[in-house]
């Protein structure tokens, strides 16, 4: 089931609304199929603590699932941490005086 099948958070501050807005719309690549989304390469990491790329036998189907669930894992994380009302990150929204409330 695709993440888009759920109804996008409307209770975040925008800062965080825009953090799980650019997780919600991140699309699997089927032409450069990472395991991890959003620029998770070894460039980043030195040769020993480097992601593995997916298993090259694995369809595309099972990894755009593998795909969306990180993606709605990432979504549903920073919703919990917006609504905690404890994040540094939190912006309030246009006319209210405390983030996250």
């Amino acid at each position: 089931m695709s993440l888009r099948n759920d109804p996008f958070p409307t209770d975040l501050c925008p800062e965080h609304a825009r953090i799980a807005w650019r997780w919600w719309m991140n699309d699997y690549n089927p032409q450069s199929p990472n395991e991890w989304p959003v620029g998770m390469s070894a460039t980043r990491f030195d040769h020993q603590s480097a992601p593995p790329l997916m298993d090259s036998r694995a369809m595309h189907e099972e990894r755009a699932r593998d795909f969306d669930r990180k993606n709605r894992s990432q979504v549903e994380l920073i919703a919990r941490i917006c609504r905690s009302g404890r994040s540094p990150q939190c912006t309030p929204a246009h006319g209210e005086e405390t983030p996250c409330d």
